[in-house]
């Protein structure tokens, strides 16, 4: 019996032998990432953050969907991620309370190229806590004014012009006219306060006035401090972690005037039951000012409390599902505006065809693409977009009459856009007309023999600590291509190296910028002050290029443009 035994033993042990290694070699393959999350400001550790590793995409973003790999920090801070596949990930801290979309790169690389079985250790990132702004909203004479709402705006340039966009929901004051913002970004803001106005109907009480050429004096949209004009407001420069308080607002009183006006269908005929709104020219992007109106029976529509100035006008019928709008630009003076006619027009819908050129795949997915249009005029926020099917037939549904930009981005297909074609015209980058292009439809050329750039960006010593996020910015030489797009901007890794991929073949201007603000590119002044500093590079169909970049401040006469 014991010879059985020892015989039993054995053969266990020589058969358990080879898939102990096999597990070992397996293990040995996997990479480990540890390291610690810190509050930037005071350098603690942050407890309890979620630390997660997401697969990068072909393009070099983060997948969409849940991460690869997640855990949480303990008590000191620390976190330890073991038996990573091989390849290339985005690390992304979060905590409530806190923002992890900008980090020291002093620190260490988001970006981070896994090869099997490395070991990085001694990583470290730092998480911005949240700043806070308090104030209250109130009359001349110190009454709270309750239900104000308050916009906190910031600058950038947008579609040709620098305009103020809204950050963030706009909270209402409470009945001691106090507000508060939280998870507020560091930045330079502006805050408008905009007393609340009823909706209103035309003949409604609250409507059209009993002496219509009778002067009024009614609220109007205050800025910090006290301000009737972003020209003339007080600026606010927010540092991670603060908590700014009494940022007071005290709601001026000046004249007011009435506007009228009408809403009828495409045949002339009154629309009931439809909704107007006038919002300022200046704000387009956010609700500062607004006023909202609805139209009676006869299709009218009344307000006697508007502030001279510039105003676009809207109105909207219709459900989510099926509706119809018009816009008209406003210029109410001090008598007012009358007759305002808003002719509602049915929306389009926009159909057409994603196609292959140069290649026979049949198996070709294009729904990794999107299609974007944009009013080229830039007086709307409007924006509507689609994703094709995997046969590329996609659909713009509810078009609102107008000139358009389209633009189609490969978020997470291969390939580029060669051309979108009009009939035989290339529209790529040009405004077209919506009932145009619905009528003749669209068909947008993809190519595969896309090109691409990489390289290692010189950065001094003394210089990583003081870097937030360092990045490769490709800049077309041709404008009509310059609309954002995720494969010309590469953060760095960890070994200052970075990639650009699925790229046009074309004359781009790369640069390596500290930090930098995208959409500023666009401006002709940014671009004159950084353009001689950039390194000029042609890219060939199927042509992959080294380049490597020396890093490059950011303008210094433009560095308000920077969040």
């Amino acid at each position: 019996m014991f010879k059985l035994s020892f015989f039993i033993v054995i053969s266990f042990s020589v058969l358990a032998a080879p898939q102990e290694t096999s597990i070992a070699t397996d293990l040995a393959k996997k990479a480990t990432i540890e390291g610690v999350i810190v509050n930037e400001v005071t350098k603690r550790p942050v407890h309890k953050a979620e630390v997660k590793l997401y697969k990068q995409g072909k393009m070099g973003e983060a997948s969409s969907g849940e991460s690869a790999y997640s855990v949480v920090t303990d008590a000191a801070g620390k976190f330890r991620i073991d038996n990573i596949e091989p390849g290339e990930y985005t690390l992304i801290p979060h905590k409530a309370g806190f923002f992890s979309t900008r980090a020291y790169f002093g620190l260490s690389a988001r970006d981070l190229k896994l090869a099997a079985g490395v070991s990085l250790t001694d990583l470290r990132y730092a998480l911005l806590p949240q700043a806070i702004i308090t104030g209250r909203v109130t009359e001349g004479d110190g009454e709270p004014v309750q239900n104000a709402l308050v916009v906190l705006l910031r600058y950038r340039y947008d579609r040709g012009s620098y305009r103020t966009l809204q950050v963030g929901l706009p909270p209402r004051t409470n009945d001691l006219g106090e507000f508060r913002f939280v998870d507020v970004p560091p930045g330079k803001y502006y805050l408008v306060a905009v007393a609340r106005r009823e909706t209103t109907r035309a003949g409604a009480p609250g409507g059209l006035p009993t002496v219509p050429d009778a002067p009024r004096i009614g609220f109007v949209p205050t800025y910090h401090l006290n301000a009737s004009g972003l020209a003339d407001a007080t600026r606010i420069e927010v540092q991670a972690g603060q908590e700014l308080s009494g940022r007071d607002i005290v709601l001026r009183k000046e004249k007011v005037v009435r506007v009228s006006g009408k809403v009828v269908d495409a045949d002339g005929s009154p629309v009931r039951n439809a909704a107007v709104s006038l919002t300022p020219a200046d704000a387009l992007m956010g609700p500062a000012g607004g006023i909202g109106l609805l139209v009676d029976d006869q299709g009218t529509f009344a307000a006697d409390s508007v502030p001279p100035g510039q105003y676009l006008a809207h109105a909207i019928m219709g459900d989510q599902s099926n509706w119809q709008s018009a816009d008209i630009p406003v210029a109410v003076g001090d008598s007012g505006a009358q007759n305002i006619v808003l002719q509602i027009q049915p929306t389009k819908e926009v159909k057409g065809t994603l196609v292959l050129e140069g290649s026979d795949r049949k198996d070709f997915d294009f729904s990794g693409f999107s299609i974007t249009m944009r009013p080229g005029d830039g007086n709307s926020a409007y924006v509507q977009d689609a994703r094709p099917k995997p046969d590329g037939k996609f659909t713009l549904s509810q078009i609102a009459p107008g000139r358009y930009v389209l633009n189609i981005s490969p978020r997470s297909g291969e390939g580029y856009v060669k051309s979108i074609l009009f009939a035989t015209e290339d529209v790529y980058g040009k405004e077209v007309e919506a009932s145009a292009v619905a009528a003749g439809g669209l068909k947008i050329v993809i190519r595969l023999d896309s090109a691409s750039v990489s390289g290692t960006v010189e950065i001094h010593e003394e210089r990583k600590a003081a870097l937030r996020s360092p990045s490769v910015v490709l800049l077309s030489t041709d404008a009509r291509f310059r609309v954002f797009d995720q494969r010309h901007v590469a953060r760095l890794n960890q070994n200052n190296r970075y990639e650009l991929k699925d790229l046009r073949p074309g004359d781009y201007i790369a640069f390596a910028f500290e930090d930098f603000d995208y959409p500023s590119l666009q401006d002709p002044e940014v671009l004159a002050a950084v353009a001689s500093k950039g390194t000029k590079v042609s890219l060939e169909a199927n042509e992959s290029k080294a380049l490597d970049l020396t890093i490059l401040p950011w303008p210094e006469q433009f560095a308000d443009r920077l969040q």
